[in-house]
């Protein structure tokens, strides 16, 4: 009779996990793949943006996340023996290595037993607690994440309980569009502003680097885009703002002088002149708003995250449910979701040290 049955050895199983073994209870991971952490070795292109140097509820779709996003997260990685640093707003391992960071999990479990090819299918709730394949327990925790990247949908395990679940959305994903307007600009990037358009009015706008793609809109911009559509729905066109540091009249001046490749990459100067001219509008007019029509998200499966998940009116603030006692939930299987920048993987440790510590 295990104290605590982890379902899924992600991140924020490994972190509940190393937790209650620290605080002496008894835990057993069970894990559908051959390893543990398989998600967190594809984070931040591998490099495992862990956390923010700034995080706060409004980074998140929910204040629900308020109190649990306080957890000492950078002290729970300086108690392991992770070194982090900072690059920009975003925290990363010292090493910039996400397989250094699964591996020192991993050597932080000393006594719990990990049973990977262990695919879960059902939950039994016995006199003792509960059975999870052959396995008993006091308490279970859901830890499987989403369809999103290499997670499981698992949210069935928990509505034969009676929990509600969130439609799940692709968040953190690239834009698509069947819109001619980026046609032979592919794979090439630009620092933008880019806007969400909606009715001709701008809704929503982020600053950064764009990645140009077949049949849409990467790069974090593009990202930061999708976590709006994905909370929000609509349709939406994007306007790109391919020189936001300078006014429409600063660029009128320049283009009579210049010529517009030696300030933008000459296929996307010439993709521009060529608009300005089918749309008989000025050449800086259309740097300033370069239209691309009818974007939508793309695919669970490219995404990094979903939008969605087990409805969290359903779970205390420690994310024990409110319907089954002993029954956790951790991390994105759960109805929150966070912005590009490490929100989300700081939400699945936080909540899997909140677990960790109350079972």
């Amino acid at each position: 009779m295990y104290d605590l049955i982890v379902i899924g050895g992600g991140a924020s199983g490994l972190v509940t996990a190393i937790v209650a073994e620290k605080r002496g209870k008894s835990v057993v991971i069970l894990e559908k793949e051959d390893k543990v952490g398989k998600k967190i070795l594809v984070t931040g292109n591998g490099k495992c943006n862990l956390s923010s140097v700034c995080v706060e509820k409004e980074n998140y779709n929910t204040e629900f996340v308020s109190d649990i996003i306080k957890e000492d997260v950078l002290k729970f990685f300086d108690e392991i023996g992770l070194v982090t640093k900072c690059m920009g707003e975003r925290i990363y391992p010292y090493h910039e290595s996400a397989s250094g960071v699964v591996n020192l999990l991993r050597k932080n479990l000393k006594d719990t037993q990990i049973i990977t090819n262990s695919y879960v299918t059902d939950i039994v709730i016995t006199e003792k607690g509960f059975k999870v394949n052959g396995y008993e327990g006091k308490n279970v925790v859901l830890c499987t994440g989403s369809k999103a990247t290499k997670g499981t949908e698992s949210y069935g395990l928990y509505q034969k309980f009676g929990h509600k679940l969130i439609t799940p959305k692709a968040s953190i994903v690239p834009l698509i569009t069947q819109s001619t307007a980026i046609k032979g600009l592919a794979n090439l990037r630009a620092k933008v502003s880019v806007s969400l358009i909606k009715n001709n009015v701008k809704i929503y706008s982020q600053t950064g680097e764009i990645l140009f793609k077949n049949d849409g809109l990467s790069g974090i911009c593009s990202m930061m885009l999708s976590t709006y559509i994905a909370r929000n729905g609509g349709e939406y066109d994007v306007s790109i703002d391919f020189a936001p540091d300078m006014t429409e009249e600063k660029l009128d001046i320049f283009i009579k002088n210049h010529n517009l490749d030696g300030m933008l990459l000459k296929a996307i100067s010439e993709k521009i002149k060529s608009v300005a001219k089918e749309e008989k509008r000025e050449i800086s007019n259309v740097v300033k708003d370069f239209r691309v029509k009818n974007v939508f998200n793309g695919t669970l499966k490219s995404a990094q995250v979903a939008c969605g998940g087990l409805d969290i009116k359903q779970f205390s603030e420690n994310l024990e449910s409110k319907l089954v006692k002993g029954l956790y939930a951790c991390g994105e299987v759960l109805d929150v979701d966070g912005e590009c920048g490490g929100f989300n993987l700081h939400f699945a440790f936080a909540s899997g040290l909140r677990v960790g510590k109350n079972i």
